[in-house]
């Protein structure tokens, strides 16, 4: 399930845009030890060869950088949610113009992006999401494929 809604800032009748996008899935859910090191760097739940630990921690940060929020709801035996909240407008200090517009690092025109991933659910999600904002996207699972594509093409 993905999601993206304007809220009205409370109180103020002002509207403060922001972006939430919320996954959700129906898995196996995750007890409450492994939802305290979910984020933690190279804390996996995977057998050793099988992840590397570091991407619930690295999108955390990117998140946060970004001015963001990130939650997670978890509960064994039923499934996974995460919230991602981001600012969709400049916030102040930024360079550039200010006054709630759309931030345009945000958008994607004319940008192309090369993602690999060897999860096709996460490559299908990503895929929607940049071409919504208007993004040309490869996807692929293939690294090989991923190294021709970059030599053909500018990223």
């Amino acid at each position: 399930m993905i999601g993206i809604t304007v809220d009205a800032a409370p109180g103020s009748g002002a509207i403060a845009t922001h972006v939430r996008l919320v996954v959700q899935d129906n898995g196996v859910g995750m007890s409450e030890d492994v939802r305290e090191r979910a984020f933690d760097p190279f804390f996996s739940t995977k057998e050793i060869g099988k992840g590397t630990g570091l991407g619930l921690a690295i999108a955390s940060r990117i998140i946060h950088d970004h001015g963001g929020s990130l939650k997670l709801h978890s509960v064994p035996g039923g499934g996974t949610t995460f919230s991602i909240r981001l600012p969709a407008t400049r916030r102040e200090g930024t360079e550039g113009e200010q006054g709630g517009e759309p931030d345009e690092r945000w958008l994607g025109r004319d940008r192309a992006v090369l993602v690999l991933d060897d999860d096709p659910t996460l490559l299908e999600l990503v895929d929607v999401a940049l071409m919504g904002v208007g993004c040309d996207v490869v996807v692929t699972s293939d690294v090989r494929e991923a190294l021709g594509v970059a030599q053909e093409r500018s990223f």
